[in-house]
């Protein structure tokens, strides 16, 4: 299963939970890991 990340979106500007499904990101890369915002999968 996936875990559950915070990302900003550098497009909409917005934090968003991001569970992450399809790539291998950890937690201590999230800071750093940009998403476009077409890439988020948002939870709530």
């Amino acid at each position: 299963m996936g875990q559950d990340l915070v990302i900003v979106c550098h497009k909409c500007k917005l934090i968003t939970y991001f569970t992450c499904r399809f790539y291998n990101i950890k937690k201590k890369e999230v800071q750093e890991y940009f998403f476009d915002h077409k890439g988020h999968d948002i939870m709530g």
